[in-house]
């Protein structure tokens, strides 16, 4: 059986690591730049802080105000350059001793571990077969951070028996980061030119392999992209954990949705909503988990109305869990 996590920021923020692109921003407006255009960018972000909560599709909006694709890559690359920085201070500072490493290993091993009861005894009703399988186990992470790399370090590539997990024995795999890291092929861009709102700069090549997530991978030919490609069309079962399933990772949420229509395959997301924070109303969590359904299966192009039931069936959702709380 194939296990495939697909891990987003909430994971850092999980662990109190001020990881967001609002804390990021904190930091980089206030770093002063003889450059007009980065100083015009941080006056839009301050200005306009609710816009810029995705900075990947804002940047992809404030491209029609800047007039070639070299003043773009300047503001390109000096994000990039900060973002790292702030990030590599966070990332060091952190205090890997607190984290309950048997629990990261149960919640990896057992991503049904934190649905509704209901769901949790569907699902794993489900697998029994799998019992006696022995599950491989791997990571995407759209993280630029290591934190789950070094809490994983002595872990990977072994055959173990973990806790409460859906099978008796399993492999940990490396995680593999689709995004790139803190130092090597850092990405920030949008799924696609449709995102971009400078008809002029998706006509350039160079803006493209730059700023288009595909194009970038493409270009810089690692083949990680192809890789975790591979893994989701043969996993058995996906976690999406701390992600905002946002439009410029569309790729990689149609790609699941398409995974869901071949069968064999359950996808579980874990979503946080800071809107609803009280249990007593559960109403509140099971229409949040409508919208998530909804939301996740508009995400495969032309599909009929057969498909997208069928992708929605094959989807659990639990809203606000404790799921991945390993401090």
């Amino acid at each position: 059986m194939n296990i495939v996590h697909i891990i987003g920021n909430g994971f850092d923020l999980n662990l109190d690591l001020k990881t967001s692109y609002k804390d990021f921003y904190d930091y980089y407006i206030k770093i002063n730049s003889k450059n007009e255009i980065i100083e015009l960018l941080k006056r839009e972000i301050k200005s306009n802080s609710e816009n810029w909560s995705d900075l990947e599709l804002a940047l992809g909006k404030f491209a029609s105000k800047i007039k070639t694709v070299d003043e773009f890559e300047v503001i390109r690359r000096d994000i990039i350059l900060n973002l790292s920085n702030y990030l590599k201070v966070i990332e060091d500072s952190f205090d890997f001793k607190k984290v309950i490493i048997g629990e990261l290993l149960m919640f990896l091993g057992a991503p049904n571990r934190k649905l509704r009861n209901g769901d949790k005894i569907k699902f794993e009703q489900e697998y029994l077969s799998f019992k006696n399988h022995v599950t491989q186990i791997d990571t995407i992470s759209f993280n630029y951070t290591s934190i789950l790399d070094k809490l994983l370090i002595g872990q990977t590539n072994k055959q173990m028996s973990i806790a409460n997990s859906l099978t008796n024995h399993s492999i940990i795999k490396p995680v593999k980061h689709i995004h790139g890291y803190l130092n090597e092929r850092m990405i920030i861009g949008v799924n696609d030119p449709s995102q971009v709102l400078n008809e002029f700069f998706v006509k350039n090549i160079d803006f493209n392999e730059a700023f288009i997530k595909t194009e970038y991978n493409k270009a810089a030919n690692h083949l990680v992209d192809n890789e975790c490609v591979d893994l989701l069309n043969n996993a058995n079962i996906i976690c999406v954990f701390g992600s905002s399933l946002g439009l410029t990772d569309k790729f990689w949420w149609e790609l699941i949705c398409e995974r869901l229509l071949k069968g064999n395959c359950q996808l579980i997301i874990y979503q946080r909503n800071p809107y609803i924070e009280n249990n007593l109303f559960s109403n509140d969590i099971s229409k949040e988990i409508r919208k998530t359904k909804d939301k996740f299966s508009s995400f495969k192009s032309n599909a009929t109305r057969e498909e997208i039931e069928i992708i929605k069936q094959n989807i659990y959702v639990n809203i606000n869990s404790d799921f991945f709380k390993i401090v």
